[in-house]
């Protein structure tokens, strides 16, 4: 039996008026849909988050922080270093920067890097963490862009300690937990249990995120409780998956450092500073709004826009968001709080830079504030067409100021250790090269290796009153004393290594305002012993060393 066909109509022909539109074969359209959704936006954040961090990252010397990060992670003592550091000094900034120095590139740059990936890092993190917590991508986007061109934030992207790379895995560790909560999957809990085990690698804070963390996950599970009680069950187990995880991950280093903490009777111990204490009041505040939000230690257009929108997010917001502003609200303050009475445990100043993985849950508050005023204006027939341009004006006004204080930034200097290498590389075998009062100890070693990365081959010498000063020929000896005060005494010139007008200020409570030490050279041809010992004598007496950073 014959089947009928149909045959197909002719393609209709495309009328003259609709020659300028694009075909369905046309990609532009489905391009101009990408570049107005949220990922274009992300992505365009996370690139201008990366170029800010990247800037001149190599361009200034390490301070002595870094130079001890160096030195640690150096692979021919790197696991020694690890052991001998303690189960009080978590590891990740060594391990990962270990591999970076292999690379031909500057020992700064080398240094610097990984920790200016992970404050990229620490970018994306917010956005998954913001928009968790709000479940409107708008905020995460807002929160992100706030971070990506925070002058804070991009200042301690580009030092090669800790902060940055806790807060990145802080913000992750808490999106993990959430996600984990709504998707109930063991897989969940297991990537969670592995960002706890990286935390716990990172910094000594990471157990009392970990503590609140597990009161997070107990008190979910208490509201959550049914006849049987099955889902509490899975909680609990997924709970206790999470924390297995994360001790296996840091069992091997713990076993490693505990018997060297344990045998020298000092790893175990807090390094006490010596301090006054910390107040606790409105300075403390104040102080911290200027350096987190503005990176200065004076009050700022920017650190009081940025306050105020974080201080208006409770009362912009409402129900769920409300609430979830609240828990931020407390998380903030109660580990601030606590921090203060640790600070006066150790006898220690507050340095804001340990609590710079808290400036990221302020910008939550500050997006949760521009989101909802944005709201508020929409929902006002008087004000709905003026909401969006009058909240992409503020915003844009904040990422201005942000950026401009970034770039200020840039301009400021830390101490000029790397001058100790490039300016003792040509001196003759007669000259004494010596670096007054190196602290903390072990410093002389690290400087040393610091100064032969930039050309210095010969001896030198530690002036702290315990090391002995070599004799002077007269006639023959020379001197290049490096100093963290100028030398003023006869036959000796004294020249500023770095431009004091911009050096970086120490950002800490009332206890600490000065500059992170300057660096001078100064040089003379000493007649006797007795004039040399003279000299260092006084020096000795004023205590200004050349590292004499809290």
């Amino acid at each position: 039996m014959a089947v009928a066909t149909r045959e197909k109509p002719a393609p209709a022909p495309v009328p003259a008026e609709d020659h300028g539109r694009a075909s369905s074969s046309d990609p532009a359209p489905a391009l101009f849909r990408w570049l107005r959704s949220p990922t274009f936006a992300l992505v365009v954040i996370l690139a201008v988050a990366a170029v800010l961090r990247l800037v001149q990252l190599g361009h200034d010397s390490l301070w002595i922080d870094e130079v001890t990060i160096a030195w640690r992670s150096h692979p021919h003592r790197l696991l020694a270093a690890v052991r001998d550091a303690g189960a009080l000094e978590p590891p990740a900034s060594y391990l990962v920067t270990a591999p970076w120095l292999q690379l031909p590139i500057s020992v700064e740059t080398a240094v610097r890097l990984p920790m200016a990936l992970f404050g990229v890092l620490e970018v994306l993190a917010l956005y998954l963490l913001a928009r968790e917590l709000s479940r409107r991508v708008s905020v995460g986007l807002v929160a992100a862009l706030l971070l990506a061109v925070a002058p804070f934030a991009v200042r301690y992207s580009q030092e090669a300690r800790y902060y940055v790379m806790f807060s990145a895995v802080h913000l992750l560790s808490w999106w993990l937990l959430l996600r984990a909560l709504r998707r109930r999957r063991t897989r969940d809990w297991l990537v969670l249990g592995a960002c706890n085990g990286a935390l716990l690698l990172t910094h000594q804070y990471a157990p009392v995120v970990i503590v609140v963390d597990l009161v997070v996950l107990a008190v979910v599970a208490v509201r959550e409780r049914r006849p049987g009680g099955s889902q509490a069950r899975a909680l609990v187990r997924g709970g206790g998956v999470s924390l297995l995880t994360a001790v296996v991950i840091v069992a091997p280093w713990l076993l490693y450092s505990l018997p060297t903490s344990v045998s020298d009777g000092t790893a175990l111990s807090p390094d006490h500073a010596n301090g006054r204490g910390v107040p606790l009041g409105p300075d403390l505040a104040k102080r911290g709004a200027e350096f987190l939000f503005g990176n200065e230690a004076h009050l700022t257009a920017l650190a009081v826009v940025l306050s105020a929108l974080c201080l208006a997010a409770p009362f912009l917001t409402k129900g769920r968001d409300r609430r979830v502003v609240l828990a931020v609200v407390g998380y903030v303050v109660g580990f601030a709080v606590l921090l203060v009475f640790v600070a006066r445990l150790l006898g220690s100043y507050y340095a804001f830079r340990r609590v710079e993985f808290l400036l990221p849950l302020l910008f939550v508050l500050a997006a949760f504030s521009i989101v909802s005023g944005y709201d508020l204006l929409r929902r006002s027939s008087v004000t709905r067409s003026a909401a969006g341009p009058a909240i992409a004006l503020g915003v844009a006004g904040v990422v201005v100021l942000s950026t401009l204080g970034t770039v200020s930034y840039y301009g400021t200097e830390k101490t000029n250790l790397r001058a100790i290498g490039e300016l003792a590389k040509d001196v003759p075998p007669t000259t004494i090269v010596a670096n007054f009062c190196v602290t903390p100890a072990g410093s002389g070693p690290r400087l040393e290796e610091y100064a032969r990365e930039h050309g210095f081959d010969g001896p030198h010498v530690i002036i702290d009153g315990r090391h002995p000063i070599p004799a002077v020929t007269p006639g023959e000896t020379r001197v290049l004393l490096f100093s963290g005060t100028p030398v003023t005494s006869p036959g000796w010139e004294t020249q500023a290594l770095n431009r004091l007008d911009r050096l970086q200020v120490v950002a800490g409570d009332e206890n600490w305002g000065e500059p992170v030490i300057p660096l001078y050279v100064a040089r003379a041809a000493p007649g006797s012993d007795d004039e040399l010992a003279s000299t260092i004598a006084t020096l000795l007496t004023e205590r200004r060393c050349l590292v004499d950073a809290p």
